[in-house]
């Protein structure tokens, strides 16, 4: 769940934000849960940028990023994605 933007900087560039909050229970019992535990809470973001060029041509840039506070050690994770 979060808020996306998008804007219009010109009649051929957009310009995307959004951010993220995830919450993820996980019930299963595990054996050392301060190592294993997956339940987490987590913070994301994505920018994109699109530029509308040529005859029905476009490219289309984004940046997103992710942190997975999750309470055990073993599953702590963040991701930075690029296409």
């Amino acid at each position: 769940m979060g808020p996306l933007f998008r804007f219009l900087l010109s009649k051929d560039h957009i310009l995307e934000v959004s951010g993220a909050y995830t919450r993820k229970n996980f019930f299963k019992a595990v054996a050392n849960p301060e190592l294993e535990d997956q339940t987490l809470q987590g913070a994301g973001q994505l920018d994109r940028w699109i530029w509308l060029f040529g005859e029905n041509a476009m490219l289309n840039l984004r940046f997103g990023y992710t942190k997975d506070d999750a309470e055990g050690l073993h599953y702590d994770n963040q991701d930075t994605a690029h296409r």
